[in-house]
């Protein structure tokens, strides 16, 4: 009692230091987005903290954390303290396999399993989140002891909990560890220390995307498509890109080496490069025909508006400015002050953005100056459905103000604002500490900035037709516990035109090689090109609308033409019809799906719906779309045009379904659209889908340092080759194998030659053998070399992925065996593929007392061959025997390395139900030891069994009852024999969806089409 008292005074001591810091913030309006491409510069780098160096029960990262969250949070409703304590333990427990929660919420009590042990905690006091932390310090002593020795860093545990806590606020919370939170100020800074190149991955090699001009690696002469081979004499095979840039990176004036492979090349070509201040350019520009300004902003950083402005400037000086294109599409954000400047820019007065925090208290209000402002000028400013946070308040700023039109489709609408506040060890709680209103007090919370002119993509090509559908973009409302504010208004375009897309014009991506911020002359720019021509030099957004009417309705006519003609050949007749008096079309309607309705995994299917007009009077421009919770049904377009009364007709959808779908059964919902009103109703159709047999791995391995000294471990200075039997224990055929060897943890020491093998097929029970060479140079300092092998199939996503480590050692003293020696082995004798002291592998065992021939010896070595072209070592002991004569043995491989088996045990599984819960029964063997069980559903764990105490290591049952969410559920039973070795079983249950739950999507869905 005495220590738990003690405890809560520390603990309030801490929360009422922590509630008078004064952070240190970093203001941010960010969203976050994955390009593939990593910009080289300098990063700041955090020690790893060791397991034992940190005392989980301190939580003071997570103390902080919850002070921050409770005094600055924009909206205290969503502060609810049960939600926020259960999400944090499953948090915890997705991080940390052997860790189970079990909640009793009637009782409010959970049940923290760990392993074997088992402790029951009491969360009925907690009333505010202030009480949160008491209870997770106690159940963090509670698993610190079990998670000591694994491989588990005590902070990403603390993290996870404080992730889950911000899981149930929203989605753009978080809790950054230090490496992330590093690169994110590296983002936002505009300028770093580095070589000045862009890199990405391609065929598995890293590779030059783009030099940036001005840069020390431009004008060392570094191309793009360069691949680069080499970082300061450590290789690049297989290295991740973010080891890429942080090798790259560093303080100004610093060398680095580069190696790089081109075309023409047959041997690396070395760099040496000084690193410099790289600026990262966020601005492009271009001076159009007729003094048209176009100004293209990737993101909003410190140096965003200065170097906007300067690009304004060298236009000027080029030939003078007579109207600007400001492009925002694909903006995801950034800075808050550098997208105020930006919009200051062009405004004279007005409001920019005003932020409103909790109980919509006014917090800060942003008006633009006359002083800097550009000239009045006709401007039309391009959004799409990526252009989000700052960028959004830079566009609604400038449509509210009537300073610009607004061009493109409606934007994300991400209306929050988040503060980072530091942490001691490096990292920051990202929070939601406010939304922003754009001029007139108007929120775009989950709703989007929406354009003037909204301008719809219509794709006909060969072998698609797809109109685009703005609604099923990914935007902040679709993401899970996204904010919503009152003062967001539903409103339309002033006009909206779909127009034919040219793949040749219209594709609005950087070809390879060039920067990310060229200019694309796609349709929307010729657009806002063309309509501001026309418009001469008016600038008052309203007028230009209404000035704009001709040239709209000019433009409609030239497209839905081009529409028509390109549909005509296609058999569409997509012609429109006066609207029905007094009649009304009716329609039957049909699914099939050939070959078979059953669709096969990788198969080529005919999804075709049939359109009999059974009414009175025609369908005008009938299409139909499809909503479904998995991807591949989901976006499905039938086209069928014009149908009259008494006709029938048809629409092939061609699909072809990945090789490696699961068994599952899929609801999939068909909408009708027209010109009217009179459509056919809408209707649900379930899809089959029948999965493929799976291939599945196991290996063995054994090292080859003939090189040097032969003597089957490795010494320094050695180039040694790591030879990898892999074996299909699966049931299916390995289609696209592929074997990656990878420096686990960057040695230096360590270099990589060949680190990427392609397999051949494999059917079942088949093998190949595979080498990976890699030489340890004199200066590697650790005796243990952790190295990452991973094996797949990239077709079926089969992955097996396992460290090895090897260790440096004293070499043997080996002596040839004389001509003709055969070693005399007894039955159950283990060959090995190394001579390392501790943790040498298995490679093959005798069934029987068998002869080998002997190749070398030491002391307590033997190398034999047990198998045409493979070597092997046996131990000595005092029964060791040699002869001339007898018979020599072929032994077979022994896969050491392989999963365990998993097997579920009922006969049949619903894959769609109307229940709410489904029972797993099943077991897992394995020849090594099955260590423990875990169910997930959607990422929730549902079950975790312990082997620790078993009698049978090898066997390991289970019996767990799954909790089905409505929709989707991705259950995953995972049986592991350790950390890396691991095998998955996937079922998918497609649990059918309420009626609540049905129209609360369709009111949703109702909202998106109109707002």
């Amino acid at each position: 009692m005495e220590k738990q008292t003690m405890k809560k005074i520390i603990l309030a001591t801490i929360i009422v230091f922590v509630a008078g810091l004064a952070a240190t913030r970093f203001v941010s309006i960010q969203h976050e987005t994955s390009s593939g491409i990593s910009s080289v510069g300098e990063s700041t780098a955090f020690a790893k903290v060791k397991n034992q160096d940190y005392d989980l029960a301190s939580i003071v990262i997570l103390t902080r954390a919850v002070s921050y969250i409770n005094n600055y949070y924009y909206d205290p409703k969503r502060l609810v303290p049960d939600e926020m304590f259960e999400e944090s333990l499953q948090s915890i427990a997705r991080v940390v396999p052997s860790i189970m929660v079990d909640f009793d919420k009637e009782k409010r009590i959970v049940s923290v399993i760990i392993e074997d042990d088992m402790r029951s905690f009491d969360y009925s006091k907690i009333d505010t989140v202030w009480d949160i932390p008491y209870l997770i310090a106690d159940i963090f002593e509670f698993i610190q002891p079990h998670i000591k020795n694994d491989d588990i860093d005590p902070k990403d545990v603390e993290y996870a909990a404080i992730n889950g806590m911000l899981d149930v606020l929203d989605p753009h919370s978080l809790m950054m560890a230090p490496k992330l939170y590093s690169e994110l100020k590296l983002s936002t800074s505009g300028s770093f220390g580095g070589l000045g190149i862009q890199i990405g991955i391609r065929e598995g090699k890293l590779t030059v995307i783009s030099p940036i001009e001005g840069t020390p690696a431009w004008r060392a002469g570094i191309k793009a498509l360069d691949q680069i081979v080499r970082i300061n004499d450590q290789s690049t095979v297989n290295m991740s890109l973010e080891e890429a840039v942080g090798l790259m990176r560093g303080d100004p004036g610093t060398p680095c080496k580069i190696a790089i492979m081109r075309e023409g090349l047959t041997e690396a070509r070395t760099y040496e490069i000084i690193r410099d201040i790289i600026k990262v350019q966020s601005v492009a520009h271009k001076l159009m025909p007729d003094q048209t300004a176009y100004i293209r902003l990737t993101n909003f950083q410190a140096n965003t508006a200065d170097d906007m402005r300067k690009a304004l400037l060298e236009m000027k000086k080029q030939g003078g400015i007579k109207r600007i294109i400001l492009d925002l599409r694909g903006n995801a954000g950034g800075l808050l002050d550098a997208a105020v400047k930006v919009a200051d820019t062009f405004l004279d007065s007005g409001t920019i953005v005003s932020t409103v925090g909790a109980s919509n208290q006014m917090k800060d209000s942003r008006d633009a100056s006359f002083l800097g402002t550009e000239e009045n000028l006709p401007m039309a400013v391009l959004v799409d459905s990526a252009s989000a946070s700052a960028a959004e308040i830079v566009a609604g700023a400038l449509k509210n103000n009537n300073r610009a039109i607004l061009i493109g489709d409606k934007t994300f609408g991400k209306g929050s604002v988040q503060i980072l506040y530091d942490m001691d060890d490096g990292s920051a709680l990202k929070l939601t500490v406010a939304q922003y209103l754009t001029p007139g007090d108007v929120s775009i919370q989950s709703v989007g900035v929406i354009p003037d002119l909204q301008l719809m993509p219509i794709y006909i090509e060969d072998d698609m037709i797809d109109f685009y559908n703005s609604d099923e973009i990914r935007r902040e409302s679709t993401l899970k516990k996204h904010l919503v504010h009152e003062a967001t208004i539903v409103e339309k375009p002033f006009d909206l035109i779909g127009y034919l897309y040219v793949k040749e014009r219209d594709d609005f991506k950087p070809e390879e090689g060039k920067s990310e911020s060229a200019f694309t002359e796609d349709f929307i720019a010729q657009f806002a090109f063309r309509l501001l021509k026309n418009l001469g030099d008016t600038s008052r957004r309203e007028i230009m609308l209404q000035k704009s009417v001709t040239y709209l309705n000019d433009v409609r006519k030239t497209e839905e033409d081009a529409v028509e003609k390109k549909m005509a050949k296609f058999g569409i007749d997509w012609t429109s019809a006066a609207a029905p008096k007094d009649k009304t079309p009716k329609a039957e309607i049909s699914v099939r799906v050939s070959p078979q309705e059953t669709m096969a995994a990788g198969e080529k299917v005919e999804i075709t719906v049939s359109v009999k007009n059974t009414g009175d009077s025609a369908f005008s421009r009938l299409w139909a779309s499809t909503t479904s919770d998995y991807y591949l049904f989901d976006g499905m377009e039938f086209f069928f045009g014009k149908v009259l009364p008494g006709q029938s007709k048809e629409y092939t959808f061609k699909q072809e379904v990945p090789k490696d779908a699961l068994d599952r059964i899929d609801e999939t919902e068909f909408k009708f659209k027209g010109d009217y009103d009179y459509t056919p109703e809408a209707f649900k159709h379930e899809f089959k889908v029948s999965a493929l047999p799976r291939p599945s791995f196991a290996f063995n391995y054994h090292i080859i340092d003939e090189i040097g000294n032969g003597d089957g471990r490795i010494q320094k200075n050695e180039t040694v080759e790591l030879v990898v039997d892999v074996f299909n224990v699966g049931e299916g055929t390995v289609e696209e194998g592929l074997a990656l060897l990878r420096n686990e943890e960057n040695l230096k020491g360590v270099f990589i030659t060949d680190g990427r093998v392609d397999l051949e097929p494999m059917g079942p029970e088949e093998s190949s053998e595979i080498t990976f060479t890699f030489k340890v140079k004199p200066e590697q300092e650790e005796d243990i070399l952790p190295m990452r092998l991973s094996i797949m199939d990239n077709k079926m996503r089969e992955v097996l992925s396992e460290v090895l480590y090897f260790r440096i050692e004293a070499p043997l003293i080996l002596k040839p065996a004389e001509e003709q020696s055969l070693a005399i082995i007894p039955a159950g004798t283990a060959i090995y593929g190394s001579t390392e002291e501790n943790g040498a592998p298995m490679v093959s065992r005798t069934e029987a007392d068998e002869k080998l021939p002997m190749q070398a010896e030491s002391d307590n070595w033997v190398k034999v061959q047990y198998a045409e072209d493979h070597i092997g070592w046996i131990q000595k002991d005092d029964s060791f025997r040699q002869t001339n004569t007898g018979e020599i043995a072929e032994l077979k491989p022994v896969y050491s390395h392989r999963p365990p088996v998993i097997e579920v045990m009922q006969p049949t599984l619903p894959f769609i139900t109307d229940a709410a819960e489904i029972k797993l029964t099943g077991q897992a063997s394995d020849e090594q030891k099955v260590s423990d069980i875990y169910i997930l559903n959607n990422d929730q764990k549902a079950f975790y069994k312990s082997n620790q105490n078993s009698s049978n290591i090898n066997f390991l049952a289970f019996d767990s009852k799954v909790k089905l969410e409505e929709g989707i559920n991705h259950i995953e039973i995972v049986a592991r024999e350790s950390k890396d070795l691991y095998s998955v079983k996937t079922i998918v249950v497609f649990r059918k969806k309420s009626a609540d739950t049905a129209t609360a999507e369709a009111e949703r869905g109702h909202l998106d089409m109109t707002d």
